[in-house]
């Protein structure tokens, strides 16, 4: 299973605009319309195979196959 780290490292490199837009705006220098919309980058498809059999959810072959990681 990877560690947590590991499944934030795409949410982490966006954490130091999050703070620079959120200080601009705490502070009145910017209106949150004014602030640019961004666009993730690359997104992974993850699929926790522990957590779904938890909750009985069966996972088709051809989902997983799609998958980017598979957590066993």
């Amino acid at each position: 299973m990877p560690a947590a780290d590991e499944v934030q490292r795409g949410v982490r490199g966006q954490l130091p605009t999050r703070r620079i837009f959120a200080d601009k705006v705490l502070k009145g220098d910017a209106k949150p319309a004014d602030l640019p919309v961004q666009q993730a980058a690359k997104f992974e498809f993850v699929i926790n195979l522990e957590a779904a059999k938890q909750i009985d959810l069966r996972i088709p072959n051809r989902v997983l196959e799609r998958a980017n990681q598979v957590i066993k």
